[in-house]
């Protein structure tokens, strides 16, 4: 059915929900789409009809979120092959709704959420710092983290992707945030890590927009570079000043 044609037009939210039903007991799956009449869940091989009746519970997709989770009791309206369309019956319904478009409302990107982008002061075994260069200004190497990915698991898979080494990544040095009102979509939450390998080389590898790195012997050998970010600098010398002695050999 086009969406000009819906009685109730229908948005994209990630919504995490139990599903219950005499059938099958209950499952937990999620909500493709959900509009001020009904939702799609997904579901493969619910084996029910149109016409059964369920209840749907919204689950609280995280620790922090503590907003009410109301139950509603639905009516199936259409089966497709990987989910259901279902027909709220009760007012829990218009609540459901209602909760929804607050939510839209309420959270904007920049202002309420951001982007994680986290990064390593990366040690060798003699204590020297890898740093990289894009447009001539320099940084720590580091990725944005994606939904599921543990943070510390997905930054050694990106430093072994971009550098062909093995690390053990450590505590983390420091959070910071940034944000720029003209632009709230690229509004970013920065964390860097302290990180070290044992390998003897690393290489910088194709692919990642990196266009050199370089090895620093110590803060004071930061002096000629430029940094994007006065906080890689920050982070950089604090590492340096709690590793005395670095060897240039």
């Amino acid at each position: 059915m086009e969406m000009e044609q819906r009685q109730y037009p229908r948005v994209t939210v990630p919504m995490l929900v139990e599903l219950s039903h005499i059938s099958f007991g209950k499952m937990t799956t999620t909500v493709r789409d959900i509009s001020e009449g009904g939702m799609f869940i997904v579901v493969d091989d619910a084996k029910l009809s149109p016409g059964a009746q369920i209840k749907v519970r919204q689950l609280r997709a995280s620790s922090v979120d503590l907003h009410a989770t109301p139950q509603v009791d639905a009516v199936v309206r259409r089966v497709e092959p990987h989910g259901i369309g279902v027909e709220y019956l009760s007012v829990a319904g218009a609540h459901l709704w209602n909760s929804v478009q607050r939510t839209r409302q309420e959270l904007a990107v920049g202002r309420d959420y951001f982007q994680v982008f986290q990064s390593a002061v990366l040690q060798d075994e003699r204590g020297l710092v890898l740093v990289v260069q894009q447009q001539g200004l320099w940084s720590l190497p580091g990725h944005f983290l994606q939904v599921g990915d543990v943070p510390e698991e997905a930054l050694a898979a990106y430093l072994f992707e971009a550098f062909g080494v093995r690390v053990a990544v450590r505590a983390s040095l420091g959070q910071t945030s940034q944000h720029n009102a003209k632009a709230p979509e690229a509004a970013i939450y920065r964390t860097v890590y302290h990180a070290r390998t044992a390998d003897q080389k690393a290489t910088l590898l194709p692919g990642l927009g990196y266009r050199s790195m370089r090895w620093l012997i110590s803060a004071k050998s930061t002096s000629d570079l430029t940094f994007a970010d006065p906080f890689d600098l920050a982070m950089i010398r604090r590492v340096f000043a709690a590793s005395p002695g670095v060897s240039a050999a």
